[in-house]
């Protein structure tokens, strides 16, 4: 017990039905320099030097409907592993782990603390994404940049963007910036006109697609994956985080320039969303829905990741 270091909180988790019995309650302890949890019959013991990661999970994202708090951390296999500790089993333990953040455990909030402020905008541009994907919304590229996160990262950016090396990144940048989807809508509009059709002339399903290429919700969903790619690009090692912030120095200010708030980004960032997924954002099982009620739980937050300034200068 000794190495556990001075006790800090305690809570009694709630009772867990199985079959005609009702479980004894868990229990989970937090010291100086441990966690000491039994649920489900199962006793760990995390130890404060093997953790590397503790953040929040939104109540909308996984099996839990509710606010989650997330450990990252090295078992005695050296093995990297996440353990969730939810409200529902552990009320009120998001309030609680918040202030040990503020307290005994301040270096892991330290580390997200000290990041420049045009680098915390950049992280709240990628908050919903981040949540939805159960990583960090905190931290830039989502991650915190250890072994095996460079391999797991670089295979999400081959699978969703088909880049594989870095000038494949590098030319990603230069369609998003430039405005990906309007020129794709050019490209459109000069084969119909090589052709001998009328763009002006086209089916409203067709010319309907065209406008929206070519509209502000195409450009805030760009730029805002300009900003998500390039933090990412530095978690898989195909960046410096220097190069990483500089491409999302480029991106945010093209935003600031169009947009004037959080808001006003999120909407025409989610039209952009919407119209590409097919997405129905009143269907509560869909991704458009879920990302719409993430955004609205973490403006609801005393530490909101949109509390910072929208006009934050970029001084990089």
């Amino acid at each position: 017990m000794d190495n556990f270091g001075r006790f800090i909180f305690e809570i009694n988790g709630a009772p867990q039905k199985k079959g005609w019995f009702r479980k004894t309650k868990s229990h989970l302890a937090f010291y100086e320099n441990a966690i000491v949890i039994d649920e489900f019959g199962d006793h760990t013991e995390i130890f404060k030097r093997n953790i590397t990661n503790v953040y929040y999970g939104a109540p909308m994202v996984g099996d839990y409907g509710c606010v989650a708090v997330k450990i990252d951390y090295y078992d005695e296999e050296e093995l990297l592993r996440t353990y969730t500790l939810d409200e529902a089993t552990w009320n009120g333990i998001f309030a609680h782990v918040d202030k040990v953040l503020d307290c005994e455990w301040y270096e892991f909030r330290e580390q997200k603390l000290k990041q420049p402020e045009y680098v915390k905008w950049f992280n709240a541009i990628n908050a919903v994404i981040a949540l939805a994907g159960e990583s960090d919304a905190e931290l830039f590229g989502a991650y915190i940049k250890l072994p095996g996160a460079a391999a797991d990262v670089r295979k999400s950016l081959f699978e969703s963007w088909e880049i594989n090396v870095r000038q494949d990144l590098l030319d990603r940048f230069e369609t998003l910036y430039e405005g990906r989807s309007a020129k794709q809508a050019q490209e459109i509009i000069d084969e119909i006109i090589k052709n001998g059709g009328d763009p002006n002339n086209l089916k409203e399903d067709s010319r309907h697609h065209l406008e929206w290429m070519q509209s502000r919700y195409a450009v805030a969903w760009d730029l805002g994956r300009m900003i998500l790619i390039a933090s990412q690009g530095f978690i898989a090692d195909f960046l410096t985080y220097d190069e990483a912030v500089a491409y999302c120095v480029k991106a945010g200010k093209k935003l600031q320039q169009l947009f004037h708030s959080w808001d006003e980004v999120f909407h025409h960032y989610m039209q952009g969303y919407i119209y590409w997924s097919g997405d129905d954002p009143e269907d509560d099982e869909s991704e458009a829905y879920q990302r719409i009620g993430i955004y609205k739980w973490l403006k609801t937050l005393p530490k909101s990741p949109y509390r910072i300034y929208w006009d934050t200068k970029m001084e990089k």
